[in-house]
């Protein structure tokens, strides 16, 4: 039973990443969002109030990115609803994932050691 709902899960992760990566590139118009933006991850809680998105962009101020991305939630869970059949749609929050930053100063301190 638990790991049928943690494929469910996974299901809805998926579905909500490839929408919101669709309705971000071809519907959030704002002359703000200068460079592509790449979701790498979506966690949804178990009752599907809640997702947490994790976005990744080569735009230099990621702080406004994503103040950017979580004031646009209302419009992007209005277009998640009319693209997905969920019977709840869960509660956006978008957060800046540093892993790709991190991986390039790792990889700057260690070309430096060298």
């Amino acid at each position: 039973m638990n790991k049928k709902n943690n494929f469910k899960l996974d299901r809805i992760d998926s579905e909500i990443k490839k929408a919101l990566q669709v309705i971000i590139f071809e519907d959030l118009k704002d002359p703000r969002i200068i460079s592509q933006v790449n979701i790498t991850e979506v966690i949804t809680s178990k009752d599907l109030s809640y997702c947490k998105i994790y976005v990744q962009s080569e735009q230099d101020n990621k702080e406004e990115l994503i103040k950017i991305l979580n004031n646009s939630k209302g419009f992007l869970k209005s277009k998640i609803a009319k693209n997905l059949v969920l019977r709840r749609i869960p509660e956006l929050h978008f957060e800046y994932d540093n892993s790709l930053d991190n991986y390039n100063r790792i990889e700057e301190l260690l070309k430096s050691i060298k």
